[in-house]
Formats: C-alpha cells, structure tokens, sequence
C-alpha cells in the first residue's frame, strides 16, 4: 500500500477550516467531519485504493467521525505543525468542497449515514471502525 497522501488528518482538516473561512463560512464540527470522511473516500476511489491520510474513522450513533480530530478540535483549533499538503491532494479537496460544501451538516450526516460501510461498522456497535477498504 503507498503511503497517504498528507502526513496527518490536521492538514485536512485544516485545509477544509480554512477554505471554509477564504469563502465566509463557519466550519461546524459534524460538517468538518463529515467533509473529512467524504474526503478519504473520495480520495481512495480516485487514486486506486490509496489512502488521503492516516486516520481511521468510527461508526457513531451522531454519523462517523475520526475520534483522534474529533477530540484535538472540540476546544477549537488546536495549535499543531503542519506539513504541506501536495497538488493533487489540493485538486480533490477542492473537488470534495465544491461538491459538498455548500451542504448543511444534517444533509451531509444523512447522506454519509445512508453509505454500506458506516452501516455496517454501526451494526457492529458504536465506536466500531470503518474500513478504509469499504469506503473505497
């Protein structure tokens, strides 16, 4: 398996923070997560099974959700070094926001709960993980 894309889920999820803020919106936390499961998805169909970042996501009652982000964000925007984030990455991020962005996060939490893997973690219990291989 190559290795993913970014070096962490923050240069996503900053990525997404900040190109919320460059088009005037406030990047709820649901939505934040939701566009970064969308976007490992997409990623991973697009580049052939390839991973965007090295984050697992679990099914939750709420919609899946990467805990690790989803705890370092719940004070706010956490002080982190960030490593850059490449020309392709960029291109499918943009591609994920302009599809996706736009979209409230019930929207998005209804459409990301209607998907086989998030089904299937959710039946195995909440907090059980969502295979990358599934999202693909």
């Amino acid at each position: 398996m190559r290795p993913p894309a970014v070096a962490s889920g923050f240069e996503v999820a900053f990525w997404f923070l900040d190109r919320a803020q460059s088009d005037g919106e406030y990047l709820q936390p649901q939505k934040l997560q939701r566009l970064l499961f969308l976007a490992q998805a997409y990623f991973g169909v697009l580049q052939g099974g390839a991973k965007l970042m090295p984050v697992t996501f679990v099914a939750t009652e709420d919609g899946p959700i990467e805990p690790t982000l989803f705890k370092a964000f719940a004070r706010g925007r956490p002080a982190v070094d960030l490593g850059p984030v490449d020309e392709l990455p960029r291109h499918i991020l943009d591609s994920v926001w302009r599809q996706f962005g736009a979209h409230s996060p019930d929207h998005l939490t209804k459409l990301v709960k209607r998907h086989a893997p998030y089904l299937d973690a959710l039946s195995v219990g909440p907090g059980a993980e969502i295979a990358f291989e599934t999202m693909v």
